[in-house]
């Protein structure tokens, strides 16, 4: 973004394309003060900064998706009692205070088996 700036893409483009406000984009402008002009035009810049923002929202959805399955494991294991928090907290890096407050409530979703999740993601 600071590139961009740099080059003379608009505040006003940039502010919309990322959804930050404008003294945001101003501002990490600022941070990056040292930039040589790299020559690519403002529309560039622009096609550039949209195709990692919509890399970036796949990817927390991604990242959304296994925090979600890994819960309902958490849960599953821990109702079952296949293993104790303590056990599951050595294996998760969590704490095991972590996961009796994550798992709470959660209700254990029916297993998926190895051939399913290949196929599905």
């Amino acid at each position: 973004m600071a590139q961009a700036l740099r080059d003379g893409t608009p505040v006003a483009d940039l502010a919309r394309i990322t959804h930050l406000s404008t003294l945001a984009v101003r501002r990490t402008g600022r941070a990056f003060d040292d930039l040589q002009p790299s020559g690519l035009a403002a529309a560039e810049h622009l096609s550039a900064i949209s195709h990692l923002l919509r890399e970036l929202t796949a990817l927390g959805d991604s990242k959304a998706a296994v925090e979600t399955e890994r819960l309902h494991l958490l849960a599953e294991v821990s109702k079952q009692q296949i293993l104790d928090e303590f056990q599951l907290a050595s294996l998760t890096g969590l704490r095991p205070e972590q996961i009796k407050k994550m798992t709470r409530g959660v209700a254990a979703q029916p297993r998926r088996n190895y051939v399913d999740h290949r196929a599905n993601g």
